[in-house]
């Protein structure tokens, strides 16, 4: 989860430093028209175009940086998810128990969930077999990653959070304040 959340903090710091050196840009161009030093004929040809893209820049560049740092969370996610998926190529030699067409009982089960305690695949066979022929293990459940992909969606929101403060002044301030664990260390 640290690892999710340094690469979305430094995503978003790049991002919020590209759209802040954008906005600089537009600032000086609305800075420009205000003078008064210019003709309105040179603001109608040179200025206001500029304005009119740099504005339109700003909003890419934003929504570039927040559908960037959203992406990484939904890959972590999907990397998750993917972890809870079954793998042929993670069966053992237990799943020929499994198939071998004798009952089983809680000790038989339990022996191959011992022994496939770190292998998702085999556990997640073991207890459908434990559950279909009504076998019952206590409170043993595969739970997977759900819990982290619950917290990933934690990040999700500070990032929806975070879209509110981007483009004001003190964005990097706060963008520190929601990833304090991160830039702490």
């Amino acid at each position: 989860m640290e690892a999710l959340l340094r690469k979305v903090y430094a995503n978003l710091k790049e991002g919020t430093a590209e759209l802040h050196a954008t906005m600089e840009e537009y600032n000086k161009l609305v800075e420009k028209e205000k003078s008064g030093m210019y003709s309105r004929e040179y603001l109608e040809k040179e200025v206001r175009p500029k304005l009119v893209t740099a504005k339109r820049a700003i909003e890419e560049a934003k929504e570039a940086a927040l559908s960037n740092a959203r992406a990484i969370v939904r890959a972590y996610q999907d990397e998750l998810r993917d972890k809870d998926n079954l793998h042929p190529e993670d069966i053992t030699e237990d799943v020929k128990l499994l198939n071998a067409g004798i009952k089983l009982n809680k000790r038989d089960i339990e022996a191959i969930l011992s022994r496939n305690q770190d292998n998702a695949t085999m556990t997640q066979i073991a207890l459908r077999y434990a559950e279909e022929n009504k076998i019952d293990l206590g409170r043993t459940l595969y739970i997977g990653h759900q819990a982290e992909i619950q917290q990933a969606g934690g990040v999700d929101s500070t990032i929806d959070y975070y879209a509110r403060w981007i483009d004001k002044p003190n964005a990097e301030e706060m963008l520190n304040k929601f990833f304090n664990a991160v830039t702490e260390e």
